[in-house]
């Protein structure tokens, strides 16, 4: 499994040591990591928000003790 981080990064940012990097196409690589790494983390975050809104949907919607009590009938 791959986890993406942006720890490294973010250190190299704040100490500036981005600007010490010569290559522009590394530069650029990076930066375009850290943008994959945010949209996929703005895309988690939304995921989380949406199934606790389903969640909590259901839960008004649903009711288990019902749901239970047909299973059982079925039995």
């Amino acid at each position: 499994m791959f986890y993406l981080t942006d720890g490294t990064l973010i250190q190299l940012k704040n100490s500036g040591g981005l600007r010490l990097i010569r290559k522009q196409q590394v530069v650029d690589s990076l930066q375009g990591y850290y943008n994959t790494y945010q949209w996929y983390k703005t895309g988690q975050e939304l995921e989380n928000v949406q199934i606790d809104d389903y969640r909590s949907s259901m839960m008004q919607i649903f009711d288990v003790q019902v749901f239970n009590a047909m299973v059982r009938k079925l039995s």
